[in-house]
C-alpha cells in the first residue's frame, strides 16, 4: 500500500462549514476534510473525462472513488510538515510554569499515571524533539448583508435588514492531506486527472462561486507507507480521522475497538492481542452532500484524537507491525473513502509543549505583479485615511479668527489642483502660493493670526515650519510581514500624494470648521 501527498494552498479565504453553526455566524473548520478533498478530485476526474452526469457509469471512476482509494484529511502546514491533531491523552500543566525555553510541561495519560492541575491539549500540533510545537490557522470574520428576493438584489440591500457572517479561513496558508491505495490506482489517478505540472486550481467550501474558496492543489510524489518498529508489549494507537463504526447505533466503543483487535489477530495469526486501555470520545458526524442537494443523516463516531493501548505478551514483532499498519491506513468503520477511520501508532513522548505565539501557517510568497499591486494600493489607502483624520483632528486645533478664514480655505484647495502628478504637487502649490500670499495681501489678512501646534499657518505652508502630518509613524497602520512580502515601499513624508493628502482634507475641513465657528458666535 503506497500514498501520495496533496498539498492544498488557499488564494482566497475559504469557507469549510463546521457542524456548530448558528443563524448568523457560519463558523469554518480548521483543515479540509478528506469528503471535500474526494469530492474536489472526482469533480476534476469527471470534467478532465467529459462524464457529465453518468460518472456513475465509468469503471475506473468507481474504482477509484468508491473504494480503490482513501482521501484522507489535509491539516495545516507549519514548517514544511503536516501537523498532526494531538490525541486527547495529552494534558498541559493548568498552573502554565514554564521552563527557560518559555516550554509548558506535558502529560501523557496513555503512558502516565494522571495527577492533578493538567487539563486536556486541543487542537494541531508539530513534533519537535522532546517537544510539540501548538499550529494554528488564520482566520477572518466577515459580515454579508442577506439579499436573497429579486428585489433586494436589484436594489443592493436587505429589505429585512436580514445579515449573516462568515467565518474564513484567511488566504495564503497551505494544508496536506493525502490519497493512500495501491501504487498503480495512485498512478491511475494522476494520469486520468490531466494535471499541468502536477497542480490543479479548485475551488472549494462554501460560497466558493462568489468571493470565497479559491485554491491550489499541488501533488507529491507516490510513496509507501511507513511501518513502525517492532516493540514490546504495549502500543498505542491514535485516531487521525473520526471512526464511523460498521454497526451505527448499537456498536459501544468497546465493541468498535474489539472488532478492529479481531481482525488484528487474524491478520497477524496471534491471539494475545488485548485492548489495555481507552482514552475516548465520540462526536457527532454531518455533512451537505451538493450532488443530493441535501444533508446526510448524521451519525455518531469516535472522536478524532482518541486513543487506545493494545498489548500482546510476546511483544510485537515486524511481521505484527506490517499487518497493524495495513490495517491503520486501510482505515476502519464506514465511509472509509471519505478518510474516516484513520489510525496511526502514537509513538511518540513529547515532554513539553511548547509556545506558539508564532507558530501559524506558513505565508505564501506573493509572486503575481497584478496582486503586488492591489495589494499596494490597499496598503496606502490606509495610510490615507490616516492622514486624512489627522488633517480633521489639526483643524480643530486651530487657533485665531477661524470663522473669517473660510474663503481663505476655499481658495488653498483650488492652488491644490487636480489629483494627478502628485510627486510635484507640493513644488506646485508653493509656487502659486507665493504668488498670492504677499505681504498686506487679501489671502496675508485672513491668515494672520492663524496658529497650529504653535507655528502660524502661513509658515507651515511655506515650508518654513516641520509639516503637522511628520509626527504620524506609518508602521503601526501598515502590517510589516504584508509589506515585505509585496515589496510596499512607505512613503516618507517628503511624498507629494501625503502632502497633497493631507492638505486637502485639512482646506475642506478648515471650510466646515469656519462656517460652523460663524454659526457658533
Amino acid at each position: 500500500m503506497e500514498f501520495l501527498t496533496v498539498t492544498i494552498k488557499t488564494l482566497s479565504p475559504v469557507v469549510l462549514t463546521a457542524m456548530n453553526n448558528a443563524a448568523v455566524m457560519t463558523e469554518s473548520r480548521d483543515y479540509v476534510s478528506g469528503t471535500v478533498l474526494r469530492g474536489v478530485l472526482a469533480s476534476r476526474y469527471i470534467a478532465a473525462n467529459g462524464l457529465g452526469i453518468d460518472a456513475q457509469e465509468d469503471k475506473t471512476f468507481r474504482e477509484l472513488f468508491f473504494g480503490g482509494l482513501r482521501f484522507v484529511d489535509a491539516f495545516p502546514v507549519h514548517g514544511g510538515k503536516r501537523s498532526l491533531l494531538l490525541p486527547i491523552s495529552l494534558q498541559k500543566s493548568k498552573a502554565a510554569v514554564k521552563d527557560k525555553e518559555d516550554r509548558v510541561w506535558l502529560l501523557d495519560l496513555a503512558k502516565q499515571k494522571p495527577e492533578a492541575g493538567f487539563k486536556t491539549v486541543n487542537g494541531f500540533g508539530i513534533l519537535a524533539g522532546d517537544s510539540i510545537i501548538p499550529v494554528q490557522v488564520n482566520k477572518q470574520v466577515k459580515l454579508h448583508m442577506s439579499r436573497s428576493g429579486e428585489k433586494e438584489r436589484l436594489g443592493g440591500r436587505s429589505l429585512d435588514g436580514g445579515i449573516y457572517n462568515y467565518e474564513a479561513v484567511e488566504a495564503g496558508q497551505q494544508f496536506q492531506g493525502i490519497v493512500i491505495g495501491e501504487k498503480t490506482a495512485l498512478e491511475r489517478l494522476l494520469e486520468t486527472m490531466r494535471l499541468e505540472d502536477n497542480k490543479l486550481d479548485c475551488y472549494i467550501g462554501r460560497s466558493k462561486y462568489t468571493e470565497y474558496g479559491h485554491c491550489q492543489i499541488e501533488f507529491g510524489g507516490i510513496e509507501e507507507i511507513p511501518v513502525a518498529s517492532a516493540r514490546e508489549n504495549r502500543i498505542c494507537i491514535r485516531l487521525e480521522t473520526a471512526w464511523l463504526p460498521l454497526l451505527y447505533p448499537a456498536s459501544s466503543v468497546e465493541d468498535t475497538i474489539g472488532a478492529f483487535v479481531e481482525t488484528l489477530r487474524v491478520r497477524t495469526g496471534a491471539e494475545g492481542i488485548t485492548v489495555e486501555q481507552v482514552i475516548a470520545k465520540t462526536e457527532n458526524v454531518a455533512n451537505f452532500v451538493g450532488v443530493w442537494g441535501l444533508k446526510r443523516a448524521e451519525q455518531q463516531a469516535l472522536a478524532a484524537g482518541s486513543v487506545f493501548v493494545l498489548g500482546k505478551s510476546s511483544g510485537w514483532n515486524e511481521k505484527d507491525m506490517e499487518a497493524l499498519a495495513e490495517l491503520l491506513y486501510a482505515g476502519q468503520g464506514t465511509r472509509t473513502e471519505e478518510g474516516f477511520g484513520q489510525l496511526r501508532v502514537w509513538d511518540e513522548n513529547a515532554a513539553y509543549l511548547a509556545s506558539g505565539k508564532s507558530t501559524t501557517c506558513e505565508r505564501r510568497a506573493v509572486h503575481s505583479t497584478m496582486a503586488r499591486e492591489i495589494a499596494g494600493d490597499i496598503l496606502f489607502q490606509r495610510l490615507r485615511a490616516m492622514v486624512r483624520m489627522k488633517a480633521d483632528q489639526d483643524v480643530h486645533m486651530l487657533e485665531g479668527k477661524v470663522e473669517d478664514a473660510t474663503h481663505s480655505f476655499a481658495r488653498l484647495e483650488a492652488m491644490l489642483g487636480e489629483r494627478k502628478d502628485l510627486d510635484k504637487a507640493k513644488r506646485r502649490f508653493l509656487e502659486k502660493l507665493q504668488k498670492e500670499l504677499r505681504p498686506k495681501s487679501a489671502l496675508d489678512k485672513r491668515l494672520e493670526g492663524l496658529m497650529l501646534q504653535g507655528k502660524e499657518l502661513k509658515e507651515i505652508l511655506l515650508g518654513k515650519a516641520p509639516q503637522p502630518y511628520a509626527s504620524l509613524d506609518f508602521r503601526k497602520e501598515v502590517p510589516k510581514e504584508m509589506a515585505e512580502d509585496i515589496g510596499f515601499a512607505m512613503p516618507g513624508m517628503d511624498d507629494g500624494r501625503i502632502f497633497y493628502e493631507y492638505w486637502l482634507w485639512f482646506f475642506r475641513h478648515g471650510r466646515k470648521w469656519s462656517v460652523s465657528r460663524r454659526g457658533d458666535k
